[in-house]
């Protein structure tokens, strides 16, 4: 995988769409928590103030929750990827405005971080161009791309890339589904 950034529009069949869209907003539990962090989440309370960080709600990872749908991402991914061999974690995270205006991260961007995986990518629920992700090639803390969130369409990246979320206020709650996928050593020999 030579490119670093992919996007792909409709990566879900509609109705595999629809029903995810029903299940994140109808049927799944979140916790509240901060991101970017190296905690687990279960262990996250222990180490601050969400205001102190940029604020949302994720579930657990969708391999407990709903293997059903886990296990669909987890194919498209290693289809795309043409890879076997893969480590991937999978959640969905939910990000409330007026939450993020009491924040101390409540500029147009998140924390810029990068990720511990090979790759990780990004489903946006919502159409909002000045939502998603940035991306921060050039060192500052001045976006060198951003890509605006459109339903149903998967943007990759490579997780060492500096990056952060996008943010407005044009929108009351923002859902994302976040993967992460690590190689096997075995498919990088």
């Amino acid at each position: 995988m030579e490119e670093e950034i992919y996007i792909i529009p409709d990566f879900f069949t509609e109705d595999q769409y629809k029903e995810l869209k029903f299940r994140i907003e109808n049927v799944y539990k979140y916790i509240p928590t901060y991101q970017p962090s190296d905690y687990p989440l279960s262990e996250r309370h222990l180490h601050g103030d969400r205001l102190k960080h940029f604020p949302c709600w994720e579930t657990t990872n969708l391999e407990n929750i709903d293997t059903e749908f886990n296990s669909i991402i987890k194919e498209k991914h290693k289809k795309f990827l043409g890879l076997d061999g893969i480590d991937f974690k999978s959640f969905v995270r939910k990000t409330l405005t007026a939450e993020v205006k009491r924040s101390m991260i409540n500029g147009k961007n998140s924390q810029i971080h990068t990720d511990k995986s090979d790759f990780a990518s990004v489903i946006y629920f919502e159409n909002a161009p000045r939502n998603g992700l940035a991306i921060f090639d050039n060192g500052g803390d001045v976006p060198s791309l951003s890509i605006g969130a459109e339903p149903n369409r998967l943007i990759l990246y490579k997780g060492n890339r500096p990056h952060s979320a996008c943010f407005d206020s044009s929108f009351e709650v923002r859902y994302a589904l976040c993967s992460f996928i690590t190689i096997s050593k075995e498919e990088i020999n």
